[in-house]
């Protein structure tokens, strides 16, 4: 029990302490299994009766994938124990054969788990439109790893970026200057208008897309954009946190910052100084959206006619 507890120690910061531990430890299996659960590593310092054992193997890659590494190379191409590693771990289908790497249920099983194990795919996967689309759906940038083939095809970038907006990064560059990829995938997730080519960070129809759907993408867009005081009026109107990446004029303009405080009163914050100081504006301010008290500065908290 004494060496137990100082193996399991050991094992927390290097499998390799395994290599001198008596082989009563090694061919321990509930231990054993306790030790490949805390470092997968441990798998290749079992004892061999426990490496060849196809049950206590599919019971180390259950618990931890990427045990597969240290398994005996018949058992990376055993469907049944590659299945229950990339079950646990999707990146463990870096450890399969070549075999197993074209296996669709298999690939299938570790994207379900990891989007981005399709890097690890076989080539014929990484080109296959129901493979790619089931790992982008996990993760946008798995599109990274599809073929080329799919990345310049606008069809599939179309379904691509509306499972999953940010795939946009990894399309082809006449793809990303595309309205019509580009709307698609700025409406799954505004954020997509970082990887837009230039020209539709400045087109207003795209940004306001984007805007609606999280006012942040707003940081995406060209600074003529910004500085648009019609666009600017209109994304503030329908998203008040805009207001934030307002200029100056607009974020002391009353009418402007009134009409945003009136659907969130959040919108205070982004005001100038100037404007939170006044208090004939406070007291507009108020009677459109009394939540917005707690943004007033302290100097004016104390003011009768503002405090009630």
């Amino acid at each position: 029990r004494a060496e137990h507890e100082v193996v399991l120690t050991a094992v927390r910061t290097s499998a390799s302490i395994l290599e001198y531990a008596d082989k009563s430890v090694r061919e321990s299996r509930d231990f054993m299994l306790a030790l490949v659960e805390m470092n997968a590593s441990a798998l290749a310092y079992a004892g061999k009766s426990l490496r060849e054992d196809k049950a206590f193997v599919l019971q180390a890659v259950g618990a931890r994938g990427e045990a597969l590494k240290c398994a005996e190379e018949r058992f990376k191409d055993d469907p049944e124990v590659v299945l229950a590693a990339v079950r646990s771990r999707g990146a463990a289908l870096e450890f399969a054969t070549e075999r197993l790497r074209s296996h669709t249920d298999i690939v299938g099983a570790a994207l379900a788990q990891n989007g981005s194990a399709l890097v690890h795919a076989a080539a014929n996967l990484r080109n296959d439109r129901t493979i790619v689309l089931a790992a982008v759906t996990r993760d946008g940038s798995s599109l990274a790893y599809g073929s080329e083939d799919l990345r310049r095809d606008k069809e599939f970038a179309l379904m691509a970026v509306a499972m999953n907006g940010l795939a946009l990064q990894y399309v082809t560059p006449e793809l990303k200057v595309d309205k019509q990829v580009v709307l698609r995938a700025v409406r799954q997730n505004a954020h997509a208008l970082e990887h837009a080519d230039s020209r539709l960070k400045r087109d207003r129809e795209t940004v306001l897309a984007a805007v609606l759907q999280d006012g942040s993408a707003l940081a995406y867009a060209l600074e003529s954009v910004r500085n648009d005081d019609i666009f600017m009026i209109s994304a503030i109107a329908k998203q008040p946190c805009v207001l934030q990446y307002a200029g100056e004029r607009l974020r002391n303009n009353a009418e402007v910052v009134l009409g945003a405080v009136k659907s969130d009163c959040n919108a205070l914050m982004w005001a100038t100084p100037h404007l939170r100081n006044d208090r004939d504006f406070v007291l507009r301010m108020l009677r459109v959206n009394a939540a917005a008290f707690e943004f007033v500065p302290e100097a004016l908290r104390g003011d009768r006619a503002i405090a009630l």
